[in-house]
């Protein structure tokens, strides 16, 4: 596994050189993370998770119009593997079990006017819950919704599945819509997850509907999910996000979001949250933000209320640092999780 790591971080060194032209764009980040829980006095140790992501994407127009292949690599590690709090949301959006190399998007996208198909493997995070507001905090509640990510084994981080992605884009509306292959009883130690056999092993079908104004991001969506003699299940969610208040350059913005499975078949059945973000706190040229956000999920083993207030600073265009402070209520116990974060991107 480690000479696949080095073979593809070779690849990755040898397009940066050749893509000059900008028919190749390619883009690595690497997200490290310090975890320590304040509260737990048994819970000595501080954490360290990092994951690293690389990206290219080589476009054909000198070969056919409005095309482009399309590769992504995730690697990820941490320090030791046992969780520091008492969490099911999971309160770091990076924290996984150690992955040397996972493909997370691997196929071919063509464009035709204000409609795009992709097909081959796709990550659930590259294209759902990921709008400025919820993919600024760092709680894994906020990217993918816990009504989905806990009943489903959809393909999210830092797992891919092979599938098809469809999207259209007209103005401030975009609809989108992505069939995966069920990632049930798949190994999911393997690099490249080419299976793809929704008779054996099931689908995951989600399809959102989006309306994007100046300053603002309405969304909402149902995710499918099919199993091999069972019955069809489903989640509804929503998610809204709008600035509400500008100050010269300082702007105030709320978020909100909901999420409903029908309790009798699934494990988590409600999660909601809300939140509020303000940026230019000390600056004054877009360098920092500050928000504070509230969780809450029930599930059939109790209910998890969670806080989360992150700073993040934008040293330069690639380097930023945030940390943040967790507070988690759940089956009785208080955690106090505090993080630090640090990323650095580069690419053309």
């Amino acid at each position: 596994m480690k000479k696949i790591f080095i073979t593809c971080m070779s690849l990755y060194c040898f397009i940066s050189i050749r893509g000059q032209d900008q028919i190749l764009k390619y883009e690595v980040n690497n997200v490290g993370e310090l975890q320590y829980n304040i509260a737990d006095a048994r819970e000595k140790d501080v954490k360290y998770v990092n994951l690293l992501s690389m990206e290219a994407s080589l476009r054909t127009d000198k070969w056919w119009k409005n095309g482009s292949f399309d590769i992504a690599f995730w690697s990820v590690e941490r320090t030791f593997s046992h969780n520091i709090a008492n969490d099911f949301l999971t309160f770091s959006n990076i924290e996984e079990d150690n992955f040397w190399l996972v493909c997370s998007k691997f196929g071919y996208q063509q464009t035709f006017g204000d409609f795009s198909l992709f097909a081959g493997i796709r990550n659930m995070n590259l294209d759902y819950f990921n709008s400025p507001y919820s993919s600024f905090f760092t709680n894994s509640s906020a990217g993918i919704f816990p009504t989905i990510s806990i009943n489903y084994s959809v393909p999210n981080y830092p797992l891919g599945a092979i599938g098809l992605h469809t999207e259209y884009m007209k103005g401030t509306i975009n609809i989108k819509n992505s069939y995966y292959n069920n990632l049930d009883n798949i190994n999911k130690g393997l690099v490249f997850n080419l299976k793809f056999n929704p008779k054996k092993y099931g689908f995951v079908n989600i399809t959102q509907f989006a309306y994007m104004p100046l300053d603002g991001f309405y969304a909402g969506g149902v995710a499918l999910n099919k199993l091999p003699e069972e019955s069809l299940k489903y989640s509804l969610y929503m998610l809204a996000e709008q600035t509400i208040l500008k100050t010269g350059k300082q702007n105030l913005g709320i978020v909100a979001q909901l999420g409903y499975a029908p309790k009798k078949s699934n494990e988590c059945y409600l999660y909601y949250g809300v939140g509020v973000v303000l940026d230019n706190l000390f600056r004054r040229d877009g360098g920092d933000i500050i928000g504070l956000n509230a969780f809450r999920a029930n599930t059939s083993q109790g209910a998890e209320t969670a806080l989360e207030m992150s700073y993040k600073y934008i040293i330069t265009s690639h380097i930023s640092i945030q940390p943040a402070l967790h507070y988690i209520h759940t089956q009785g116990k208080d955690d106090l999780v505090g993080l630090l974060r640090g990323s650095f991107t580069f690419g053309n």
